[in-house]
């Protein structure tokens, strides 16, 4: 079974865009990597969305990523805190969402959270959301694509370079202590 968690803003207030829930991410992306790392889950790999909002950081709270200011609740060093309490929380290897933020973000997001140990990325709508602004025109929606779009994706492999891989998480300890289950031929037959 396949299934990514996404933080969830107040029922009251359906948006992630406030300095209340900024300040509360952290801690849902941290206690859902140590949640759903439990054995119970059989867990192979996190798919998490990254624990902070860089909108709301000192370092780029005056609209970088998209024009508007806000008030900072915490600091770019507090972010990368949050990005190893992730790692530590994380019982498996981990990789990052890109949940819709934009490209440019979520190349800092990628940066953060590969230095903190995350062992890969998940990029859909940052490489190729803004191919819908062409729509209902398929010709220009697949120029974008094949010009902008694969820049995009050029953009985030450079950044994603620095990613741990999945078997040199301390779940497995190295390559060479990894073993297919099953050990047969047949392994994905009976996995899970």
């Amino acid at each position: 079974m396949e299934d990514e968690i996404a933080a969830s803003p107040d029922p009251e207030k359906p948006t992630t865009d406030t300095p209340v829930f900024a300040r509360r991410k952290p801690e849902i992306v941290m206690k859902t990597a140590a949640e759903f790392s439990k054995p119970e889950y059989k867990v192979d790999i996190l798919k998490l969305e990254f624990p902070a909002d860089l909108k709301y950081t000192e370092e780029f709270c005056k609209g970088r990523f998209d024009g508007k200011h806000r008030e900072p609740v915490y600091s770019l060093s507090a972010v990368r805190d949050f990005c190893k309490g992730v790692d530590e929380a994380a019982g498996v290897p981990w990789v990052i969402l890109s949940a819709g933020v934009d490209i440019d973000e979520f190349i800092e997001n990628v940066k953060l959270a590969t230095e903190a140990g995350a062992s890969g990325l998940l990029a859909g709508r940052a490489i190729w959301k803004d191919a819908v602004n062409y729509y209902p025109d398929e010709d220009a929606m697949e120029r974008w694509l094949m010009t902008s779009g694969v820049v995009n994706f050029k953009r985030i492999h450079e950044v994603y370079t620095a990613a741990k891989p999945w078997y040199e998480h301390r779940r497995f300890r190295g390559y060479p202590e990894v073993e297919i289950a099953g050990k047969s031929p047949e392994w994905y037959r009976n996995y899970g």
